[in-house]
């Protein structure tokens, strides 16, 4: 029983001597989430932007300055309609306010085609 009482201080007094011996212990022991990540943004935010503008086509995404931007998008519900969204993720903090968004949307009569934006527009049809 003495034997067994002997090892145990002498396990309690290396672990309590161990644990003093750290080397950085001005370092903090957990980081928040979102610095623990690479991406200049808050990664929850990134992740959950990218989910919920999954639905269109994505036209770019770049995680390092937090834009998303997708392609025009048409409900097969409403053909007439159709939408392009902007996302831009402006923190990497996770706060509300941290999340700015852009929609734009038209809206033309069902089977013609949306309007041109370009600054000259030529016909497919060949005149004879």
């Amino acid at each position: 029983m003495n034997r067994l009482q002997t090892t145990t201080a002498a396990l309690l007094v290396f672990a309590i001597a161990g644990s003093g011996c750290a080397r950085n212990r001005n370092l903090p022991t957990q980081l928040a989430p979102s610095r623990v990540t690479t991406l200049a943004v808050n990664s929850y935010l990134w992740r959950a932007a990218v989910d919920t503008v999954s639905f269109a086509p994505l036209l770019q995404a770049n995680p390092n300055s937090g834009v998303i931007i997708t392609d025009w998008y048409t409900n097969p519900k409403a053909p007439g309609e159709r939408v392009k969204l902007t996302v831009a993720v402006l923190d990497p903090d996770l706060r509300a306010d941290a999340l700015r968004r852009l929609g734009r949307s038209t809206r033309t009569a069902p089977g013609s085609m949306p309007p041109c934006r370009l600054r000259r527009c030529r016909s497919s049809k060949t005149s004879s």
